[in-house]
């Protein structure tokens, strides 16, 4: 689904059953090993890169990964822009880019990041 230079994101959906779920593996790719598992209820998924952080969404529902270790990251204040699948005009849309600002558990500044996301929602990549 997407990638940096040491961490890839894989998207797996299962719809032959319902209902379905979506499986999100962030995988190390110097050791070729899954360093963190997410199971969502629908395959409506967005992954951007900052740096080593991963910004993974189901839906609107986000969360933030050390690349590195796999541990989920916890920000004491954070801001961002992201929608996820929204509807204009009577058609849907997926968001593709973010910005986040935040201030996180170690007491770093992130001020206005903005990066691209590549998504998966009813079946369809979106890189």
């Amino acid at each position: 689904m997407d990638e940096n230079t040491s961490t890839a994101v894989v998207v797996a959906a299962d719809y032959g059953k319902a209902p379905f779920l979506a499986h999100a593996y962030i995988i190390d790719k110097a050791s070729e090993r899954i360093i963190q598992t997410f199971d969502f209820h629908n395959d409506i998924v967005d992954a951007g890169f900052d740096g080593d952080t991963l910004y993974l969404f189901n839906d609107k529902l986000g969360y933030f990964v050390d690349t590195k270790s796999g541990a989920q990251l916890h920000n004491i204040l954070e801001t961002d822009n992201y929608r996820g699948l929204f509807e204009s005009n009577g058609n849907r849309f997926v968001q593709s880019d973010i910005t986040v600002s935040a201030i996180t558990s170690t007491w770093h500044l992130i001020v206005r990041h903005h990066f691209h996301m590549s998504s998966v929602a009813y079946g369809c990549y979106l890189p």
